[in-house]
């Protein structure tokens, strides 16, 4: 385990299977992070990685959200005012992925997961204590999936205020922090074009991404990853049709990853990047 990096993970729904690519590149350079940090879909591939499953048993698990239909099977619609889904309905399969983890304390890399409390509405890190409702917490997206309640929390989808964690990598003392974004940006005219979905749905989700993006931009100016990488997924494919071209994103995450190694290993061989943030007083 490497000590001086942090991974950051954004979330992007079926978009985010791109981070098992980049898990895939980081194991077979003998490359493993020593902190985890994830939103929503980020973070339960982080979740995965960090009880042990490879990257091969991720794709396989991706495979079983292959279609609308197996997803609607898995989660079972649930009621309008509370989300379209039940994020209940998934737990069995979170649990099993899991397995044999079901605490923050038991994972092999240190964890945390970004949600947001509709109360307060800041931001919660979750590290420690039960595993399982912190995943679904922090994939609880808004409208589609209901709040989870978590003591004194209720808590939505972290990527409603910090959709890439990289402040949270970095709180957790990773002196590098490795950011992979995989949000489709609301600017690629291209990409929105070839999303096929309905006008309406698409104009909501844009305006989504717009928010997403500006919020992501802020906070990378804010902590100052060492390192960006945004898998070139092909255009058209979005945070739904991800789950049924997961071959294609995940290799997109590859490739990424492979283009940034280089840069990578250059940082991680700086005897500098020994030191953590507090000690250096300043950010890039």
């Amino acid at each position: 385990m490497n000590s001086k990096l942090g991974l950051a993970l954004s979330g992007g729904a079926g978009r985010g299977l791109a981070h098992i690519g980049v898990l895939r590149v980081l194991d077979r350079e003998g490359i493993r992070p020593g902190y985890l940090a994830g939103t929503s879909m980020g973070g339960l591939v982080a979740a995965g990685y960090a009880a042990g499953r490879t990257s091969d048993e991720m794709e396989r698990y991706a495979a079983k959200l292959s279609s609308i239909g197996q997803l609607l099977r898995l989660a079972g619609i649930g009621l309008p005012r509370q989300g379209l889904l039940k994020l209940e309905g998934l737990s069995r399969l979170l649990r099993d992925f899991l397995t044999p983890h079901e605490s923050f304390e038991t994972l092999s890399i240190p964890l945390s997961l970004a949600a947001v409390d509709l109360r307060s509405g800041r931001r919660i890190v979750l590290a420690s204590g039960s595993l399982l409702p912190a995943l679904r917490a922090t994939m609880a997206m808004p409208g589609v999936f209901a709040p989870v309640r978590i003591g004194e929390h209720l808590l939505v989808d972290g990527g409603v205020l910090e959709n890439l964690p990289v402040g949270m990598a970095r709180s957790m003392g990773a002196p590098i922090v490795l950011a992979v974004d995989v949000t489709l940006d609301p600017r690629d005219e291209a990409s929105w074009q070839k999303t096929r979905m309905p006008a309406i749905s698409k104009h909501l989700w844009r305006s989504f991404a717009i928010m997403i993006t500006q919020q992501t931009e802020a906070g990378l100016r804010a902590s100052g990853p060492e390192l960006v990488v945004r898998p070139a997924i092909p255009a058209g494919i979005t945070t739904i049709s991800g789950f049924r071209h997961a071959s294609q994103v995940i290799q997109a995450g590859e490739r990424a990853m492979l283009e940034a190694l280089p840069r990578l290993r250059s940082l991680l061989d700086d005897p500098a990047s020994n030191r953590s943030r507090s000690e250096e007083g300043s950010t890039p």
